[in-house]
């Protein structure tokens, strides 16, 4: 909703209405139109995102006023009253400006809107006497209405201004944000390529240190000593298992199964340092070299992975307050003006078109 820098002067209040009869109405049904003038935009909710349109809004205020009255008048409980009770634009008639000021400044939107009371049994039949009621309550609803939206407003700038105090943006133009945002985005350009290039030489030293692995281990296997070294350990192994088997049944000594585990298990080591001697020497000072290599690789990426992220999580909070700052560019009225005018908005105006 949009409030202006010229300051409207219109009637405090104008709301034509029918004398009540001096005896009771007797209706259950009762209808009025009404040309409400006011900065409120009947076409959309009273702020982004609300779910309801004004027009609801203004039926639940009125309702919420007029709860005490209805069970009073009418017998209905309070909160009920927003089953029996209508409020909506009326067809064919569009909100329009009834005043044009000049330079592009409009006076309050007239909407042409029906307020209707359907009472059931359960309701005393007084819905004329209880219209007219809501009727001459409407302007103040409505006035009630449109502080709190421009108090809304106020809000916004404030947590606005806020968010971008602590960034510390809030002395920076759009233009001098985007400009930071450009360079951002370079950066994140050139940290891309980077990533890429080291994320291919990780790869390639990652998968030559495994070839060269694969070719020693198999060198490994391949080794005569290594073979002999193999036979030498299955056969004390073998002799391990028997006099096990024979000392269960007391034709073995301790002595001699503790001299076989030892056997046994020097024969594996030699077997170990054989293999590790062989995939050494296939490999030499080159798997070393290529091992580091790798390793420095590694780390080269994380850290420029890193600085990726860091800038990409800049690059969004500028973004947002560049969209802040945008929006209180949009808004050509300062926070200060529009606490000023808080208490300078123009008062609704409510004026019977018809009633039944």
């Amino acid at each position: 909703m949009k409030f202006y820098r010229v300051l409207f002067l219109l009637p405090v209040l104008m709301v034509l209405t029918a004398a009540g009869p001096a005896t009771p109405s007797g209706t259950r049904n009762a209808e009025c139109v009404v040309d409400v003038w006011s900065n409120l935009d009947f076409r959309q909710g009273l702020y982004v995102g609300h779910p309801t349109y004004a027009y609801d809004d203004v039926k639940v205020a009125i309702c919420r006023e007029m709860g005490p009255q209805a069970h009073e008048m009418l017998g209905i409980a309070p909160e009920a009253l927003t089953g029996y009770v209508t409020f909506e634009p009326t067809p064919g008639n569009d909100p329009q400006n009834s005043t044009t000021l000049g330079d592009g400044f409009s006076g309050p939107q007239r909407s042409r809107l029906t307020l209707s009371i359907a009472l059931d049994e359960k309701g005393q039949p007084l819905a004329r006497e209880f219209l007219d009621k809501m009727i001459a309550l409407l302007p103040g609803v409505i006035d009630q209405l449109q502080r709190q939206d421009l108090v809304r407003e106020i809000q916004k700038a404030k947590t606005e201004t806020g968010i971008l105090r602590g960034m510390g943006m809030n002395a920076r133009t759009a233009g001098d944000i985007s400009a930071l945002i450009h360079d951002l985005d370079q950066q994140t350009l050139q940290m891309e390529l980077d990533v890429a290039a080291l994320s291919a030489e990780r790869d390639v030293l990652a998968k030559t240190v495994a070839q060269i692995n694969a070719e020693a281990a198999q060198k490994a296997q391949d080794d005569p000593v290594a073979a002999e070294l193999e036979k030498i350990v299955s056969l004390k192994q073998s002799m391990l298992a028997s006099l096990v088997a024979l000392q269960k049944v007391g034709n073995a000594s301790p002595g001699e199964l503790s001299n076989a585990e030892s056997g046994a298990a020097e024969a594996h080591v030699q077997l170990l340092e054989r293999r590790e001697a062989v995939e050494r020497s296939a490999g030499g000072d080159e798997l070393g070299d290529l091992q580091k290599q790798l390793v420095q690789a590694e780390v080269n990426l994380a850290q420029d992975m890193a600085r990726r992220n860091a800038i990409a999580k800049e690059s969004i909070a500028l973004n947002q307050a560049l969209d802040l700052q945008t929006g209180r560019m949009g808004d050509t009225t300062p926070p200060l003006e529009l606490q000023q005018q808080l208490d300078a908005i123009p008062k609704a105006v409510v004026r019977v078109v018809s009633e039944e």
